[in-house]
């Protein structure tokens, strides 16, 4: 019987959620979907001084914002485990195949610098492999503490077929008996991981590939344990322009995303897009990849971050969202702004507004600055730009000429409405429809940067339209 898919996504509340966890999470998300199966969530938390309760709650309000909480709904911390975790490192012990060393700091720095000037690869020689039951206690009667280390094979090579990465060997000799709980007694990140996998019947292990060093520890453990293999899968890194990614790039708080006004669906559309494909296709949903992603068509190379391209994706979504749904994302940044949203200014957002604004926006601020003349009714504060259009003597006579043929229009005034009141003014006076353009705008909006006439007169309406160009003059 074929196992069901289980992917996971641990991070460590040692710091925040940012890009490059983002998209390990979204690609553990997409393979178990994409193959029926469950995605889970572990916070490892176990470096008790660096992990913080608010980087657990950043974490999870960026996995939220996302849509990229766990499947089941669960979110386990390994420290929950804590005990299941001494018990393993017992039945090693009590096995053999583990052992309690005693080597002082001293001693091992020593080791180490001798290895250094052999030219041997550092790494723990196993002095306390084999010691007896009268050389342990002569240690602890030292007021030595001993770490637990795990019996690791000495010779041959430890590899396995990555499903990314390919075939990747590692030989035995650079590697070491490696520690597998502190003095402190507190298991290891390399031991505990390979458990709570097991534990949790993760089939799939998918991660960054500086991961890459800490698979062959972690198949020691599972053999150790008597356990099955998880097929690994390692995503090569997101780069900087430069190189390392720095906070300019994106190695950020994901979170910063949302406050600068993406959108959650461009962010995982732009992130999927960093290492995996589907043909020439760019804009891609969520559930058109969770129907075509493999994780064995994840490039092996490196991805370079480009803010440009992820404000593009952002762009194409800003574009595809309804004005309700555009509205429900803005509200937040009215409120940031200090807008205060009221049923008419709502009104004139979702008849037409946001509509004739979202086509040139990159983020969701940019909407926010366009649509902001909504939220101001006369008489305007205008700007001197402004006050020099109105105080134009042909501008003012131009205002009063589409009053007046507004005014004779029976019915609603709209785009066409306005598009014929301008031609006919033109033909009567000679005038170029900037002419009558550029006041109105001014007169209506109390800004030049603002929709054209024709969408500004059919949101507001004849009467509101008529009455504030009167204002203005």
């Amino acid at each position: 019987m074929t196992k069901m898919v289980k992917t996971r996504f641990a991070p460590s509340p040692t710091g925040m959620l940012h890009i490059g966890g983002a998209r390990t999470a979204l690609f553990n998300y997409l393979f178990a979907k994409a193959n029926g199966g469950e995605y889970l969530l572990r916070i490892e938390d176990t470096d008790q001084e660096r992990s913080t309760e608010e980087n657990k709650e950043i974490i999870r309000e960026g996995l939220d914002w996302l849509g990229l909480g766990p499947t089941d709904g669960k979110w386990v911390l390994q420290t929950d485990s804590l005990e299941r975790h001494k018990q393993a490192v017992q039945k090693l012990l009590d096995e053999g195949k583990a052992y309690e060393c005693f080597t002082s700091k001293e001693e091992l720095e020593a080791m180490r610098e001798a290895q250094k000037e052999k030219g041997e690869t550092i790494r723990y020689d196993g002095r306390h492999r084999n010691l007896t039951e009268e050389q342990k206690q002569a240690f602890r009667d030292e007021g030595r503490v001993a770490v637990i280390r795990l019996k690791v094979e000495e010779e041959g090579t430890t590899s396995w077929d990555d499903a990314v990465q390919g075939t990747i060997k590692v030989p035995n000799y650079t590697l070491d008996d490696f520690i597998i709980m502190r003095a402190d007694g507190y298991p290891t990140y390399n031991f505990v991981v390979a458990l709570d996998d097991h534990d949790m019947g993760i089939t799939h292990v998918i991660r960054g590939d500086d991961h890459i060093n800490n698979t062959p520890k972690q198949m020691f453990v599972y053999q150790a344990m008597g356990y099955e293999l998880p097929i690994f899968a390692h995503v090569p890194m997101i780069h900087g322009k430069n190189g390392k990614m720095s906070k300019r790039d994106g190695a950020t708080n994901v979170l910063e995303y949302k406050e600068a006004g993406f959108l959650p669906e461009a962010l995982n559309n732009y992130l999927m897009r960093l290492g995996w494909s589907l043909g020439d296709e760019e804009v891609i949903s969520m559930e058109r990849a969770t129907e075509h992603f493999d994780i064995n068509n994840v490039n092996k190379s490196a991805s370079v971050f480009d803010q440009v391209k992820l404000e593009w994706f952002n762009a194409q979504y800003i574009r595809e969202l309804n004005a309700e749904q555009l509205l429900t994302h803005l509200e937040y940044f009215f409120t940031k702004e200090g807008l205060t949203l009221n049923d008419t200014i709502r009104g004139y957002l979702l008849n037409g507004g946001i509509n004739a604004v979202k086509n040139k926006a990159k983020k969701l601020p940019d909407l926010v600055k366009a649509l902001e003349f909504f939220f101001k009714a006369p008489p305007f504060n205008f700007e001197e730009k402004e006050v020099s259009i109105l105080e134009t003597d042909g501008y003012k006579n131009n205002l009063q000429l589409f009053v007046n043929k507004a005014q004779n229009i029976e019915g609603t005034v709209n785009h066409d409405t306005v598009s014929e009141i301008v031609s006919e003014l033109c033909e009567e006076t000679g005038l170029k429809f900037k002419d009558f353009g550029m006041p109105l705008r001014v007169a209506l909006t109390g800004t030049t940067q603002a929709p054209g006439v024709g969408d500004i007169v059919e949101i507001f309406g004849k009467d509101e339209s008529i009455k504030r160009i009167q204002s203005a003059l």
